[in-house]
Formats: structure tokens, sequence, C-alpha cells
């Protein structure tokens, strides 16, 4: 049986925030055309693990988000 090896997407992000808040992230997963294939919000799966609070000031966020086998929709993210 053929199993395709998992394929990671790295994610980076340098923010700035003027007050603090709770953040999530959700993406957006589309074919070259504009149809949605998937989305991620692992947040509204599991809120006490990928909602973050951050306060003021300047924040990286790294992740790494584990893409989806779209026939078997195994997905995971690894935060650092």
């Amino acid at each position: 049986m053929f199993r395709p090896a998992p394929v990671n997407f790295a994610l980076a992000l340098d923010l700035r925030l003027k007050e603090s808040l709770l953040i999530s992230v959700e993406m957006h997963l589309r074919e070259q055309f504009g149809s949605s294939l998937a989305m991620f919000s692992p947040g509204h799966v599991d809120p006490d693990h990928q909602v973050l609070p951050l306060a003021a000031g300047r924040h990286r966020l790294e992740a790494t988000l584990r893409l989806p086998l779209l026939h078997r929709g195994a997905t995971g993210w690894i935060w650092r």
C-alpha cells in the first residue's frame, strides 16, 4: 500500500501589537484558480492549547504545520 510522506510547512510571523490580545492562526489552502481545498484552524479544535495570549509589544511566532493527506485529513500544528 502506498503511503505518502507528510509534508511540513514552516510559518513565521513578526507581530507588533498595540494592546494585549488572544491570537490563533488560521490558514486556507487553495488551488491555482482559488477554489478552497482545505482550511486549518486549530484554535477552533482545541482553544485551550492553540489560542495564545500576547501582551502589547513585538513578538515572533514560528510554527510548523503538517499539511494534511487530503484523503485522510491528518493535520497537526507543532509550535516552537
